[in-house]
């Protein structure tokens, strides 16, 4: 297996998945098999480059790697947080004693953005999640660092790294660290997806698979279109790990409105039960 390849399954958890289910496998077939979960996963993003290297054939998810596998997996920019969480890592939740007072601080110089932009992402960042979420508060405080739960800075990264989140382990004093790529180019509304992204994160949820949602480690135009805003998705995934849904108005005048909710004619999304951390395939489907 191309080393590249191999250790981004490594990173994003696809290894430690495959040990999980077949634990007496043998190296070569551990990876393959973590490289087919990886293909299955984002087969709808992997097919049309396999079209592109291998003139028009569809993609099958054999754990072979190849062109378009090495595109996606080494070069497309995505969120480096783990797909499935590694060993002695879970998800978990703000405990009630700071749910309703997470303070948030920030140091970034980003090409493309003002220091105006940059507040500005991050204030739609934290509204996006409490226009969705009851109890979650974030309070943002720039010049309070190293005194805060949540601590965003901005360094070079990799060229396939957009960002990356710590997230909670259920503790209050935990510093949930968070970067992105001050190498990269950004526009407002990937700045902003981004930061509602990696929040996600910092509230103790993974990534789901399916381009509808934020919470998609490869941001995509579907969240993109909405600046980040939640989808259905994101908001049951946050309420599978303790949080609850906003049923009322929260009566910002800044409320941005629409929390993301699909429209009428979206398609079912498949929720299986059980769910462990990581991603989980949640992929539209019609019947």
């Amino acid at each position: 297996m191309n080393p590249d390849i191999h250790t981004r399954l490594d990173q994003y958890g696809y290894l430690d998945e495959a040990r999980r289910q077949f634990p007496t496998g043998g190296i070569d077939h551990i990876d393959r098999i973590a490289l087919q979960l990886y293909q299955k996963n984002f087969a709808y993003l992997l097919d049309p480059l396999v079209k592109r290297h291998h003139n028009g054939r569809s993609l099958v998810a054999n754990g072979l790697d190849g062109p378009a596998s090495y595109e996606l997996l080494v070069e497309t920019p995505r969120c480096s947080c783990p797909d499935y969480q590694h060993a002695g890592e879970h998800e978990a939740r703000f405990p009630t004693s700071c749910v309703g007072n997470v303070t948030v601080s920030w140091k970034q110089q980003l090409n493309g953005l003002t220091q105006d932009d940059i507040r500005r992402a991050m204030e739609e960042a934290a509204r996006n999640i409490e226009t969705a979420i009851d109890e979650i508060r974030f309070v943002h405080v720039p010049d309070q660092y190293p005194n805060t739960i949540v601590h965003i800075d901005a360094r070079p990264l990799g060229n396939s790294v957009l960002a990356w989140q710590t997230l909670t382990q259920g503790s209050c004093g935990q510093r949930l660290e968070g970067t992105e790529d001050s190498r990269r180019n950004w526009s407002y509304r990937l700045n902003v997806t981004v930061k509602t992204h990696e929040r996600f994160h910092a509230m103790g949820a993974g990534h789901t698979n399916n381009p509808l949602a934020t919470s998609n480690p490869y941001i995509g135009e579907q969240a993109m279109s909405r600046n980040g805003a939640l989808h259905e998705l994101d908001i049951v995934m946050l309420e599978r790990i303790g949080y609850r849904r906003r049923t009322n108005d929260p009566g910002d005048p800044g409320d941005p409105g629409d929390p993301g909710d699909p429209p009428a004619n979206d398609p079912k999304l498949f929720l299986p039960a059980g769910l462990k951390a990581g991603v989980y395939v949640l992929k539209p489907w019609t019947e």
